[in-house]
C-alpha cells in the first residue's frame, strides 16, 4: 500500500514506476533530468516524507552500471554527487540508483541559460573552478579517474542560505586506476576529449591506445573555457579539422582555443579569453595560463594533477580588491596573494590599467594615497578609486555588442517550420539577455562613479580643514617667531652684530606665503565639487528585467502553440510586446541617459576635479614649504641668539652697557615662560642667558 504525501499527488501524476520507498514517472519529459549511454535520471519522491530524489535507471544490468554503483558507495564528498541507496524497481525488478536531487540542474543547463550566454561572471566561475577541482582531489586520493567530466556531469545544488555547490556526478565511465597504471578502454564525450584519446577515436589500431591517470585534464581545461565563455574552445564541423588544430596546438604553445571561419577551412587561433565574457580582466590574466597549461600535450611539460591542483588553489586563495579606474570607467578586480604588499597591488593594477605606478593616485574613502596605505590589508569589502594623475580624459568602452538589429525585426518575421519559431525566439532572448548585461554594466558604472564623486567631496571637506588647522598653528607659531625675532635685533644690537637682510627676508617670506595661502582658501571656498548627478538607470534595469522574466514562460507557450494559429497569434503578440518594451527602454531612455552622463562627469572631471586637485595640492606645498622655512628661521634664531649672548658675556664688564643689557635681559626674564616652551631644544642658551642675568644683578649690586 503507498502512501501519497499532498507533494507527491500535486508534482507527480500519470504512470508512476516504484521501487520499495520511492516513486519516479517515466513518462513526463519535464520528469527526466538527463539521459545518457547506459540509462535516464528522474526526478523522485520518498512514498513517506516527499523527500525529492534523483532516480537512475539503466538500459540493462551489466558491468558498467554495477560499478557505478559500487563506486558511488565508496565516495563521500561534499563535491561529489550523493548515493543514498540502491532499490530494485517493482516492474522490471532492476536496480535503480536513488541520490542527491540537485535544486540548481546542471551546469550545462545554467549555462545554456541566456543571461549566461557570455558565461559566468568571477564569483560563480571560482565556485566551478574550486569545487570541480575539490571533487577530483578527492578522486585522485582514492584512485579513481572520472572519465567524462563535463559541464553535464556537474551538477548544482543552491542551499537555503544562497550558497551554491557544485557536485562531479555521473560515474558510469569512471574506474579505479591505482598509482602508475594506465588505462586502454576508450571513454567520454568527443568536443572533451584528450587529443590522445581523440586520435584513438579517430585512427582506431593504428595508434597506441594506452592513456595516463592524468587524461581527465584535458577535460578540465575545456570545462573552464566553455564555463568562462559559454561555449566551446574547438568546434569544429569535422574531425579532420579537429584534429589539424590538436596538431598544431601540440607545435604551438598557450593556445586556448581555435575558430572554424565560415564556410572555409580556416582556423583561427587565440591564446586570451574574448573580450566579451564576463570575468573581469584581473580573472581573465590568471586563468588564462592555467587553462593553457591543461592544453599542453608534450610528455615532459604535461601538467600533472598535482601541479593544476596547486595552481587553482593558489588560485582561490587569493584576496579579491574591487577597484574601479575613473579615467576608463571600468571596475577592476585586483587578484593578490595573501602575504602580498601595497606595492605588489600596485604592480597588479598596472597590468589591467597601463597606469604607471609614478602615476597611480588613489581614493579611500576620504583619503588620497600615492605611496602609503596603512588600511590595504582590510579593505576588501569596500571599493578603492584609480585615477591616473598625467590623464584628464574619461572614456566608457563596452564589449558587449547587443544585436539590436535582431530585436527590431523580430516583430515582421516569420517562421516556416516549428522549430524554426523556437530557434528565432531563443536568439531573440538571448540578444534582450546582452541588452540587459550592457545596462547592469551601465548602471554598475553611475553606481560607482557616484561614490567616487562623494569619496572625493568627503577628501575635498576634510583636506581643507587638515589645511586651515594647519595654517591656524603656523599663524601662531609666527606670531611667536616675530616676538623672539624683536629680542634678537635688541641682543644683536648690543652685541653689534645686526642683519637687516635676516629679518627682511623672514618678513617677505611670511607676507607672501599668506597672500598665496589666503587666495587658495578663498578659491577652494568658492569651487565647484559637488555633481548632482541622478540616472534613472536603477529604475529602467528593474523595468527590463521584470519584463525578461515574463520572456522564459513566454518562450515556452510560443512553441507549443505553432500548431494552433489564433493561439500562436496570441502568444507572439505578448512576446513582441516584452521584446518592444525593452528594446525602447534601452534605445530611448538607458542609451541617451548614459550617454549624458558620461558627457557631464567627463566635463566635471577635467575642469572642477582637477582644479579642485591642484589647488589643495597648491596649498598643502604652500604650508609644508613655509613650515620648513619657519623652522629653518628658528634655528637661525636659537644660533644667533646663542652667539650673541656669548659675545655679550664675554664682554660684560663695561658699565655703560650693562644697564642696556639689565633692561634687554629682564624683558627676557619676562618672556622667559612662553620662550622656554619655543626654545626648549636649545636648553643651553636659556642657562646662558640666566647666568648673564645674575652676573649682571651681582655687577650692578656692587657698582651701587
Amino acid at each position: 500500500m503507498l502512501f501519497f504525501s499532498p507533494l507527491m499527488t500535486t508534482e507527480m501524476s500519470g504512470c508512476l514506476n516504484e521501487s520499495k520507498n520511492y516513486i519516479w514517472n517515466t513518462e513526463c519529459e519535464a520528469d527526466c533530468l538527463g539521459a545518457g549511454t547506459f540509462g535516464k535520471v528522474y526526478r523522485g519522491i520518498h512514498k513517506q516524507t516527499g523527500d525529492k530524489v534523483a532516480v537512475k535507471t539503466f538500459k540493462q544490468v551489466n558491468q558498467a552500471a554495477c560499478q557505478e554503483t559500487k563506486m558511488l558507495q565508496s565516495l563521500q564528498h561534499q563535491y561529489i554527487i550523493q548515493l543514498y541507496d540502491i532499490e530494485v524497481e517493482k516492474l522490471s525488478k532492476n536496480e535503480v540508483m536513488i541520490m542527491e536531487l540537485c535544486n540548481g540542474g546542471s551546469l550545462m543547463n545554467f549555462l545554456n541559460q541566456p543571461e549566461n550566454v557570455l558565461g559566468l561572471p568571477d564569483k560563480e566561475f571560482l565556485l566551478v573552478t574550486e569545487h570541480l577541482s575539490g571533487g577530483l582531489e578527492y578522486l585522485k586520493r582514492h584512485n579513481v579517474i572520472h572519465r567524462d567530466v563535463k559541464p553535464d556531469n556537474i551538477m548544482r545544488q543552491v542551499l537555503d542560505d544562497g550558497r551554491t555547490i557544485y557536485k562531479l556526478a555521473d560515474f558510469g565511465t569512471a574506474r579505479e586506476l591505482p598509482e602508475g597504471q594506465n588505462f586502454y578502454s576508450l571513454h567520454g564525450t568527443e568536443p572533451y576529449l584528450n587529443p590522445k584519446m581523440f586520435k584513438a577515436l579517430l585512427f582506431g589500431n593504428q595508434c597506441t591506445r594506452e592513456f595516463g591517470p592524468d587524461t581527465d585534464l584535458w577535460s578540465v581545461g575545456v570545462t573552464l573555457y566553455q564555463t568562462a565563455t559559454g561555449h566551446l574552445p574547438f568546434a569544429m564541423q569535422s574531425r579532420h579539422l579537429m584534429w589539424t588544430t590538436y596538431s598544431e596546438m601540440e607545435r604551438r604553445r598557450g593556445i586556448i582555443s581555435a575558430i572554424q571561419q565560415s564556410n572555409s577551412e580556416e582556423i583561427v587561433y587565440q591564446d586570451k579569453l574574448p573580450q566579451n565574457c564576463r570575468l573581469s580582466v584581473g580573472l581573465r590574466q590568471l586563468i588564462t595560463p592555467i587553462i593553457a597549461g591543461l592544453f599542453i600535450q608534450d610528455g615532459d611539460e604535461q601538467w600533472s594533477f598535482s601541479n593544476y591542483y596547486d595552481k587553482i588553489t593558489e588560485l582561490v586563495s587569493r584576496r579579491v580588491f574591487n577597484v574601479f579606474n575613473v579615467n576608463k570607467m571600468q571596475l577592476l578586480k585586483i587578484y593578490i596573494k595573501p602575504d602580498e604588499t601595497f606595492v605588489d597591488f600596485k604592480r597588479h593594477v598596472l597590468r589591467q590599467s597601463d597606469v604607471r605606478d609614478e602615476d597611480q593616485v588613489f581614493l579611500y574613502k576620504e583619503h588620497l594615497i600615492v605611496n602609503r596605505f596603512d588600511d590595504f590589508p582590510r579593505v576588501e569589502s569596500e571599493c578603492i578609486f584609480l585615477f591616473d594623475r598625467t590623464n584628464r580624459e574619461v572614456e566608457f568602452r563596452c564589449s558587449v555588442q547587443p544585436n539590436l538589429e535582431t530585436l527590431s525585426n523580430f516583430q515582421t518575421a516569420r517562421a516556416t517550420e516549428a522549430c524554426d519559431y523556437y530557434r528565432l525566439a531563443y536568439r531573440t532572448r538571448r540578444d534582450l539577455c546582452l541588452v540587459k548585461n550592457v545596462m547592469e554594466l551601465q548602471s554598475t558604472v553611475c553606481k560607482y562613479f557616484s561614490i567616487f564623486i562623494r569619496a572625493f567631496q568627503s577628501y575635498c571637506k576634510e583636506e581643507l580643514a587638515e589645511q586651515r588647522k594647519l595654517y591656524d598653528m603656523l599663524i601662531e607659531k609666527y606670531s611667536e617667531t616675530k616676538k623672539r625675532i624683536c629680542l634678537l635685533e635688541k641682543l644683536e644690537r648690543l652685541s653689534r652684530e645686526s642683519d637687516i637682510f635676516f629679518v627682511e627676508n623672514f618678513s617677505v617670506l611670511t607676507t607672501d606665503f599668506m597672500n598665496r595661502a589666503s587666495q587658495s582658501f578663498d578659491e577652494l571656498n568658492t569651487a565647484r565639487v559637488e555633481l548632482n548627478v541622478a540616472p534613472s538607470h536603477d529604475s529602467y534595469f528593474s523595468i527590463a528585467t521584470a519584463e525578461l522574466a515574463e520572456i522564459n514562460p513566454l518562450l515556452k507557450s510560443l512553441c507549443r502553440s505553432t500548431a494552433d494559429s489564433k493561439l500562436y497569434e496570441f502568444e507572439r503578440t505578448k512576446f513582441c510586446h516584452c521584446v518592444r518594451t525593452i528594446r525602447e527602454i534601452f534605445t530611448e531612455k538607458v542609451e541617451p541617459n548614459f550617454d549624458d552622463f558620461v558627457k557631464v562627469v567627463k566635463e566635471w572631471y577635467q575642469s572642477d576635479f582637477f582644479s579642485n586637485l591642484k589647488a589643495l595640492s597648491n596649498l598643502k606645498n604652500d604650508l609644508n614649504s613655509y613650515q620648513a622655512n619657519l623652522k629653518k628661521f628658528d634655528d637661525e634664531i636659537h644660533s644667533r641668539s646663542d652667539n650673541s649672548v656669548s659675545s655679550i658675556v664675554s664682554r660684560k664688564n663695561a658699565f655703560t652697557s650693562q644697564k642696556k643689557l639689565k633692561e634687554t635681559l629682564e624683558q627676557y626674564r619676562q618672556n622667559s615662560h612662553d620662550m622656554a616652551s619655543i626654545i626648549e631644544k636649545n636648553t643651553k642658551l636659556v642657562e646662558k642667558m640666566n647666568e648673564l642675568i645674575l652676573s649682571l644683578d651681582m655687577n650692578l649690586s656692587t657698582e651701587v
